[in-house]
């Protein structure tokens, strides 16, 4: 450990890049491209996956139209919301458009997580943190989709380096910074709001052992952004409201935890570093950057806070909010303690290869780059329509992906058709007869779907996101009548399009 008064005296110029490593800038500077291209640019061109068709939806329109859409379905953020519809404005396919700012986010995010890890860890750990931080699925993930969370990241990367900055040295504009980036990534998603659990932990850790920042400069901070956060509040109640819509996925189990705090790739690309060393008969050697007691505490309440808080949310209540993409407050953090690791391995050839061995196990376990953005409804739109063949009447079942269809009492409401069914604004089918049914399988939408006689048919369609309820049901009821089911496609995620039809042709309705 670091003796704390030296650590505060660092000059601003311990931020310049710099690496003691000769040529390790260039070499790891090289690496993050490859993967930032790979994981980050490579799906820009993918169609949009179901949450990003909620934002279409939300940013239809005119401008002034935007705040109206979002207080009908508080999911759509209204401070993203905005920023969206002026790039879905911009020449260029609306995919690309709409995922630019995420990309530009998620690259400042790593501008940032790369300046504090040369802070806070020295300079042989800030490249192996970016490195991971880019190479982490649920960050590649956010870094091109057409949702806040990638600027929200971004937002709380920056606000712990201002704050870290304003601990550090005591100027007040660190402090603004801090304050306005922190509120900002609550604007953008109301789940970051757990990230000022580690500011907390972190700024009365340092106020119980130095004197740099008094209380009442963290009192004006406090009491900043709750200013700030005021307008939001409103938003909040709303989406408070509709709390049921948080509730789609399981509790956080031992394994979610596990996996999430030590991501199988890294764990593979670890146990092949130990390989490579027995093979080449070179043992292993560890001298670890020097941490500074504030530096730890930092880096593991926000390695283990949000989510940990996140894991409790999910047990105890109702809200299931246990997600990748919910988990994202604790990945720079865990970028940061993987970082430290690898920056403690000696000699320097060592760690290069420990970074490469890690950059090639990412790549070789990554999704395809056809279908890996949690389903492409363009692409099983044009499935579709291939079946439909432009016939006006043949049946084509698609599911709601949104939790927001229950109860299913929205037939007649076109407003939440609308948004419920948000996919079809965007890749809306050449031909057939639309049939659209809510997210559960429950007795509601049951009846319904007996009045619609499809034993009585030949083919029909059916464009499934969510689990295998309906096609059990479907295949259950119609298979006494002679029929059988193909599956045409997997799209990415659980959207699937599948066909069912008569094998004993008796019918002729539809053809």
């Amino acid at each position: 450990m670091v003796d704390m008064k030296k650590a505060r005296k660092a000059p601003e110029s311990a931020e310049i890049i710099s690496v003691s490593d000769s040529g390790a800038a260039a070499y790891y500077f090289a690496l993050c491209i490859l993967i930032i291209a790979r994981l980050w640019i490579v799906p820009l061109r993918n169609g949009f996956w179901l949450d990003e068709t909620g934002t279409v939806w939300a940013i239809r329109g005119q401008l002034r139209d935007v705040m109206t859409r979002c207080d009908i379905w508080p999911s759509q953020s209204p401070a993203y919301s905005f920023l969206a519809w002026f790039f879905f404005r911009l020449p260029g396919p609306h995919e690309v458009m709409l995922r630019l700012p995420s990309l530009i986010a998620m690259c400042g995010a790593a501008y940032f997580l790369y300046r504090l890890a040369l802070r806070l860890l020295g300079p042989r750990a800030a490249w192996p943190t970016v490195i991971i931080f880019a190479s982490i699925e649920p960050v590649a993930f956010a870094a091109a989709d057409a949702r806040p969370y990638a600027i929200a990241m971004l937002a709380v990367v920056a606000a712990i380096f201002f704050l870290v900055r304003w601990f550090d040295m005591g100027r007040p504009l660190d402090g603004l910074g801090y304050c306005l980036l922190a509120s900002l990534s609550v604007y953008m998603h109301f789940v970051f709001a757990a990230a000022f659990l580690i500011h907390l932990t972190y700024g009365i850790f340092r106020l119980r052992t130095e004197r740099r920042i008094t209380p009442g400069q963290l009192c004006v901070a406090a009491s900043t952004i709750v200013l700030l956060l005021l307008p939001a509040t409103f938003h909040l109640i709303a989406v408070l409201k509709t709390g049921h819509s948080f509730s789609f996925a399981g509790a956080a189990s031992a394994n979610d935890l596990f996996t999430m705090l030590a991501p199988p790739v890294f764990v593979a690309g670890i146990l092949w570093l130990f390989f490579l060393s027995r093979l080449t008969k070179q043992p292993l050697e560890f001298r670890l950057p020097d941490l500074s007691i504030s530096a730890g505490v930092l880096i593991v309440s926000w390695v283990l806070l949000p989510v940990v808080l996140l894991a409790g949310f999910s047990t105890m209540t109702s809200l299931k909010l246990f997600l990748p993409r919910y988990t994202l407050p604790s990945e720079a953090g865990l970028a940061l303690l993987g970082g430290w690791l690898i920056g403690g391995i000696t000699p320097v050839w060592t760690r290069r290869i420990a970074v490469t061995v890690l950059v090639l196990s990412v790549l070789a376990t990554a999704p395809s780059a056809k279908y890996s953005h949690g389903g492409d409804w363009r692409a099983a739109m044009a499935a579709t329509n291939n079946l439909v063949a432009g016939n006006s009447q043949m049946p084509i079942l698609i599911r709601s992906g949104f939790v927001e269809s229950d109860p299913f009492n929205w037939l007649d409401d076109q407003t939440r058709s609308a948004y419920l069914f948000a996919p079809l604004l965007v890749y809306s089918p050449t031909g057939g007869k639309l049939v659209r049914l809510p997210f559960q399988l429950n007795l509601t939408s049951i009846a319904y779907l007996n009045t619609l006689a499809l034993d009585r048919i030949d083919r029909f369609v059916f464009v499934n996101m969510g689990d295998s309820s309906y096609e059990n049901w479907l295949l259950g009821r119609l298979s006494s009548a002679g029929f059988d089911r193909k599956r045409i496609g997997s799209f990415g995620g659980s959207l699937t399009v599948e066909e069912y039809y008569r094998t004993n042709q008796t019918s002729s309705n539809v053809r």
